[in-house]
């Protein structure tokens, strides 16, 4: 679950879809389906709330990052490796 810069949207996760919640009339606004093996695990918005990363951990250990656009509902860019997700939290907040 992460909310974005402005508190009025709410992304949570279950398996492999991505609810997007308008927090200001309490009603589901997009569903992000991936073709996922494995359930999202992390969220993270941009500062600008416009993009939406996600993270899956395969079962090899590996961690795949897609980036969503959170106001059309589609993914953005290819699958992005794992640093990418690490530096936007170590402060970065860039993406």
């Amino acid at each position: 679950m992460a909310w974005s810069a402005g508190d009025d949207r709410l992304a949570t996760a279950g398996g492999s879809q991505i609810i997007i919640w308008d927090t200001t009339i309490g009603q589901e606004i997009l569903n992000l389906k991936g073709r996922e093996s494995h359930p999202f695990r992390n969220l993270a918005w941009s500062p600008d709330g416009r993009r939406l990363a996600t993270a899956v951990w395969e079962a090899s250990g590996t961690i795949r990052v897609k980036i969503w656009d959170a106001t059309a509902g589609y993914e953005r860019s290819a699958t992005l490796p794992s640093e990418y997700f690490k530096t936007y939290y170590k402060g970065g907040g860039f993406f």
